[in-house]
C-alpha cells in the first residue's frame, strides 16, 4: 500500500486494487492535487478545505455519511463526533491490505475520546496536528496509547510555513517517538509494521 500527502488533511491510500482519497482539498497557493483517480472518497465534514470530490478523476465512491462500506477490496467504516461548538465530523477507520488506518480529519476532543476507545489494532493514524477548532483537546499521546498505532503520520499543516514546522517539531518531541521522513510517498506492507511506534514525515505533494 502507498500512502501519498497532498496538503490539509488530503491523504491518498492506493494498492493493487484500487485507490481512496480522504479530505480532497482544492487548489490554493500551497495544495494542488492535480486530480488524483480514486474508487472511493471519504469527507469528514462539509468544509471546503475537506470536501472538495470534484478534484478527483474517475467516478468514485463519496462516502460523507457514517456507516460501513466496501469496494475495490477496501472496507471503510464511518463514525461521527463532535469536535467543536456542535460541529459534526466523521473519522474513518480503512483496512486495506490487511492493514487498518484511521483518519482523523478533526481533532477529538475530551468528550469524545470514548469514540476513539471504540477502535482496536490500529496500524496507521493520520492525525490532524493543527485546527481552527482545537478547544479542549485530546493530548495526542492519550490517542496513541489508546489505539496502540504503529505509525503516526501528522498532516493538516504547511510545511513552507515557519509556524507550521514549529507546531510539528513541538509535536514530535511531545510523543518522544523514533521520526522516520518517508519522502514523498511512504510504501508499506503489513508484514513491515513494528512494535514500536513511530511518528512518519512525508513531504506534501
Amino acid at each position: 500500500m502507498d500512502i501519498v500527502w497532498f496538503g490539509k488533511s488530503a491523504i491518498r491510500l492506493k494498492n493493487k486494487k484500487g485507490a481512496l482519497v480522504c479530505n480532497p482539498c482544492p487548489k490554493t497557493k500551497y495544495e494542488d492535487m492535480k486530480r488524483p483517480v480514486a474508487n472511493a472518497i471519504t469527507l469528514s465534514s462539509s468544509d471546503p478545505a475537506q470536501s472538495y470530490s470534484k478534484g478527483i478523476k474517475g467516478n468514485p465512491l463519496i462516502v460523507d455519511v457514517p456507516g460501513e462500506f466496501e469496494i475495490a477490496g477496501m472496507q471503510i467504516q464511518g463514525s461521527p463526533f463532535v469536535y467543536s461548538k456542535n460541529e459534526l465530523s466523521i473519522m474513518f477507520l480503512i483496512e486495506m491490505d490487511a492493514i487498518r488506518i484511521l483518519h482523523l480529519g478533526n481533532q477529538v476532543n475530551e468528550d469524545n475520546f470514548s469514540k476513539i476507545e471504540q477502535f482496536d489494532n490500529i496500524d496507521i493514524l493520520l492525525y490532524p496536528i493543527i485546527s481552527k477548532n482545537a478547544e479542549n483537546s485530546v493530548d495526542v499521546s492519550k490517542i496513541i496509547r489508546s489505539l496502540e498505532a504503529k505509525l503516526i503520520i501528522p498532516m493538516n499543516y504547511n510545511n513552507k510555513k515557519n509556524e507550521d514546522m514549529k507546531i510539528l517539531e513541538t509535536f514530535n518531541k511531545s510523543l518522544g517517538l523514533q521520526i522516520e521522513n518517508a519522502g514523498d510517498k511512504l510504501s508499506i506492507k503489513k508484514n513491515e509494521l513494528s512494535d514500536k511506534s513511530k511518528i512518519v514525515i512525508l513531504n506534501q505533494k
